[in-house]
């Protein structure tokens, strides 16, 4: 192994050498598929879980509030009043999605 431990990524023709591992396969974010699995492995989170839900709940209330406001009027004071805690939830659930491995298509 190199100075600190590091072991360096090549790639591999052949056996691997005596202390080495194979890696699994992995692709940039947002590449690639999804998968019950990577679902499955997300619901093992409790507590991301539980912070996915809550900030669609949250996204949920205030599009309803949004969507049913009688008119233009109480529409705009809807966004005025919660416009940022709406995109503030979508910004926190995308990161999460991602941080948990749930983008690009469902396979």
């Amino acid at each position: 192994h190199p100075a600190g431990g590091v072991q360096p990524r090549c790639h591999l023709k052949g056996d691997l050498p005596d202390g080495y591992v194979r890696g699994k396969t992995q692709t940039v974010g947002g590449v690639g598929r999804c998968s019950s699995a990577e679902l499955t492995r997300a619901l093992e989170n409790n507590e991301a879980t539980a912070e996915a839900r809550r900030t669609a709940e949250t996204m949920a209330a205030i599009w309803g509030a949004l969507s049913s406001a009688s008119n233009a009027i109480a529409r705009n004071e809807l966004i005025e009043r919660h416009g940022a805690t709406l995109v503030r939830n979508f910004n926190s659930y995308a990161t999460l999605m991602r941080k948990l491995g749930l983008e690009g298509p469902y396979d």
